[in-house]
């Protein structure tokens, strides 16, 4: 057995008193092109296994006692069936994805940091970041790249007093197709921001895919003088891949209460292959639906007509009927929703922002930045 010295990387081994035959000399290194990560002795006497219908390693001939080789092969022939029924239940099996959160400030510091988190895959967040202004910035990620059939996910975020907290996802959520016999995926949304504190939510749109079932359920609470910034955008389907309200089922939730008391109630459910959504009653010639909620408590009715109104003025401006058109209402109170309808989405990912600026300014006299993806 020659004295192998480095296998760190595939293909990159260290040999010493070997021939150099193949390769690039690296001092005491040999880069092997095409070959596994096994000194050049052994490497002649490797064949190559060829596989079987099921896409599994056929079992090789084995040169040791017959006793010895059948046993082999009867452990093989288990092992193989069971990754077989396995891969082919996989599609069926749940995922409880949970994350939970708790956000604080230190003594009379304006700086945010995460107290405390549950992680439970697929779920997952890498850190908190903190910004400029004492706030604290997290990204939140699904491992599984999108929600999976069956899925049953749980988002708790509770917000301390006087902490200023900025969500954002890594990416588009991604609703995959859902076989008939598998249930739909479901995923909560919990929030609770306390007294003086605010809760900025800013994921990237939704998109269910073709064949996909999804239900979400959004309960946000605020306390006194607490604030709300949050904006959802449904898309069609994968509209580059022709898929426009091809999914089975849509339902969102939305629940917004301050102080005990409801002040916006929202449940939508889209069924396109029961209604189509192209009619004039529903979606017409529009593609994406958002709505952005701008929620602060203890502020003046007068000063929520105030900026309705500033808002309403931007809407019109920015409303082109054939392609997007913008609304603006007060919630019961405590608030105003602003609504979108468009043909394509990155005209409301190119304005939902400047609402967001506006919002800012008048209600926290702040300036309000995008959060960073890349870092």
């Amino acid at each position: 057995m020659p004295n192998v010295t480095s296998r760190k990387t595939a293909g990159l081994i260290a040999l010493r008193g070997q021939p150099r035959e193949r390769g690039k000399q690296l001092g005491e290194k040999v880069w092997l092109k095409k070959r596994p990560c096994v000194p050049t002795q052994i490497a002649p006497r490797l064949k190559v296994i060829p596989t079987d219908s099921a896409g599994l390693p056929a079992l090789p001939s084995l040169a040791p006692a017959p006793g010895f080789g059948a046993l082999v092969r009867v452990l093989y022939e288990v092992v193989r069936s069971t990754v077989i029924q396995s891969a082919s239940t996989s599609c069926l099996q749940q995922v409880h994805g949970r994350l939970r959160l708790r956000f604080e400030t230190v003594g009379e510091s304006n700086q945010t940091f995460l107290a405390a988190s549950e992680q439970q895959l697929p779920m997952r967040i890498v850190r908190a970041f903190r910004q400029a202004d004492g706030a604290s910035l997290v990204h939140l990620h699904n491992l599984s790249g999108g929600v999976l059939a069956g899925d049953r996910l749980e988002l708790k975020v509770e917000v301390g007093p006087r902490a200023a907290v900025q969500l954002t996802s890594t990416g588009a959520t991604r609703i995959y197709r859902s076989p008939l016999t598998a249930a739909v995926a479901h995923q909560t949304i919990e929030m609770n921001v306390e007294d003086h504190g605010l809760l900025e939510y800013l994921p990237d749109q939704l998109i269910p895919f073709a064949g996909s079932r999804y239900r979400q359920e959004t309960q946000i609470t605020l306390g006194k003088n607490a604030g709300l910034f949050w904006w959802e955008t449904i898309a069609p389907g994968r509209a580059a891949s022709n898929e426009v309200f091809a999914y089975e089922v849509l339902q969102l939730k939305t629940r917004i209460s301050a102080e005990g008391e409801p002040l916006a109630l929202e449940n939508m459910k889209l069924e396109p292959t029961g209604r189509s959504l192209f009619s004039l009653a529903r979606f017409g010639s529009y593609r994406y639906l958002s709505s952005f909620y701008i929620c602060r408590t203890g502020i003046e009715p007068e000063r929520w007509r105030e900026l309705e109104k500033q808002l309403a003025t931007l809407g019109n401006e920015w409303s082109q009927p054939s392609r997007i058109v913008w609304g603006v209402s007060a919630l019961r109170a405590h608030g105003l929703v602003v609504k979108a309808l468009s043909v394509k989405g990155r005209d409301i990912a190119m304005r939902l922002p400047e609402f967001w600026r506006a919002a800012k300014r008048f209600l926290y006299q702040k300036e309000a930045v995008l959060p960073r993806k890349i870092y």
